[in-house]
């Protein structure tokens, strides 16, 4: 018997890139890709070393896996790589990495299908 919810996140990865997503380049180096992605703001709070709440406004990417592909081999994301994103004419660039040395990335469910690559605006052009 096929197990049902990864049959239901296989569909909805097909119709998230098919219908909530849009291409944008990821780049590590000199080396890219073009991918599909979904991603949106999303707020993290944390208590720094004084004990003030922080908050902060990152972005987050979901893309797939098997997308992510540079010099044809499958990478992880890391610190630093960079996701360039065109829109209403202008491009904006985000670097991958998150507030309070938080991971930079984590995957969205157990099957290892999605990532969600946490960056932060640096450009905007």
């Amino acid at each position: 018997m096929a197990d049902l919810i990864q049959s239901g996140l296989a569909s909805l990865s097909t119709w998230r890139k098919a219908h909530a997503a849009q291409t944008v380049t990821y780049r590590r180096g000199a080396e890219t890709v073009d991918v599909t992605a979904t991603y949106g703001p999303v707020t993290w709070r944390f208590d720094n070393e004084f004990g003030i709440t922080v908050r902060a406004e990152v972005f987050d990417f979901m893309i797939s896996v098997a997308d992510l592909v540079l010099n044809g081999s499958a990478v992880e994301p890391a610190r630093h790589d960079e996701i360039d994103v065109v829109a209403g004419g202008a491009t904006r660039t985000y670097v991958v990495g998150s507030p309070n040395e938080e991971p930079a990335w984590r995957f969205t469910d157990g099957y290892r299908r999605t990532f969600r690559i946490h960056t932060n605006l640096v450009n905007e052009t």
